[in-house]
């Protein structure tokens, strides 16, 4: 089961300073299981909490500092900070009381997707290194279930009452005679003056 937010802004700190951002990113939180199995029979008979798996993207990332210095840290594996949420509005400083999580993150793919040296834009992917920090109260945590042909979206956070909209159509929780592919449930909430949104995904085979 994957937890996925769409949130908007994320910062890329190194050594506590600011060198990237973007208005836009999506986390996405996947908890896996092992085996555990029984001395006496050597069967595997439970499940038991895996790794956790934690991953960010973002498509417009803007290099604020120096954009070699974030090559090396891919290539040499050197962990940098991100934190997620929402900049207040206004603010001359960062208040990262303001955020909902962060932590320490590997750059895994750093790919330039428009302009060029200080215009430059760069679709950006994380992989959780270790700190991480997660506060779900601020945002709206999107779950799904699904059997072969239905599938239902199960809410938390935010404020109710909610709405859905599935990708081809459908305004309820659960969506049922779902043909072949990959149907999506936008989930949104009363928030004001600005509504929280979250999203999440089944895959139909």
């Amino acid at each position: 089961m994957d937890t996925i937010i769409n949130g908007s802004d994320l910062f890329v700190f190194m050594n506590d300073v600011p060198v990237a951002h973007s208005t836009s990113h999506t986390l996405s939180i996947k908890m896996g299981t092992r085996n555990t199995s029984n001395k006496g029979t050597g069967k595997f008979e439970t499940k038991a909490p895996g790794r956790l798996d934690v991953t960010v993207s973002a498509e417009g990332l803007c290099v604020d500092g120096d954009y070699n210095a974030l090559m090396n840290a891919m290539v040499l594996r050197v962990p940098v900070t991100l934190e997620l949420g929402k900049k207040s509005d206004g603010a001359e400083t960062l208040d990262t009381s303001e955020f909902y999580a962060h932590g320490d993150f590997l750059i895994t793919a750093f790919d330039q997707n428009a302009g060029d040296q200080a215009n430059a834009t760069y679709s950006v992917s994380f992989e959780h290194y270790e700190g991480f920090s997660f506060t779900p109260d601020a945002n709206l945590i999107v779950r799904t279930n699904q059997n072969a042909t239905a599938a239902a979206v199960f809410v938390t956070g935010g404020v109710e009452p909610y709405t859905y909209a599935w990708n081809g159509g459908g305004t309820n929780f659960y969506k049922s005679s779902l043909t072949a592919g990959t149907h999506t449930c936008t989930v949104t909430d009363s928030s004001t003056p600005i509504p929280l949104t979250g999203q999440a995904s089944v895959v139909i085979s």
